[in-house]
């Protein structure tokens, strides 16, 4: 009979495999009392079994931790964009080197300073010129 229970019941894959093997046991025998009444009582579990190991109250320890923000590259004072970001809205000339030995200059307003380009637009068109920063050679603020 209690090899019928077993192979019936008793699943090793089970999450629950504690309350599987409590099925097993002889349904003539009381079960455990809930926590609130047991805790007045003894440990043990009526049927002479030990009880199941509990839990340690354990603390929480998900930490809700903001991470701190990445600074944005150049942010620093030596850097070409925190320079140009002070000049944003005026009128500029960027000059660009070319190759080895060209220059090519832009005017315009300076509209945005990114990592790695700055955004003018252009006086003659009112287009907006997208400009590699790394290529930047020299600008000039016109006050």
């Amino acid at each position: 009979m209690f090899q019928d229970k077993f192979s019936r019941s008793f699943n090793p894959m089970n999450a629950n495999m504690y309350a599987d093997y409590m099925n097993m046991a002889d349904t003539n025998q009381p079960r455990p009392m809930p926590m609130s009444r047991q805790s007045k009582q003894s440990t043990q579990p009526p049927s002479g079994r030990p009880a199941p190991p509990q839990r340690p109250n354990v603390p929480d320890r998900t930490i809700s931790v903001q991470p701190e923000p990445i600074p944005f590259p150049g942010a620093d004072k030596g850097y070409l964009q925190n320079v140009l970001n002070r000049y944003i809205g005026e009128q500029v000339r960027v000059e660009f080197l070319i190759g080895t030995s060209i220059l090519v200059d832009k005017s315009g307003t300076l509209l945005e300073v990114g990592i790695n380009y700055l955004i003018l637009q252009l006086a003659e068109t009112d287009d907006l010129l997208v400009c590699d920063l790394y290529s930047v050679k020299f600008v000039t603020v016109f006050k």
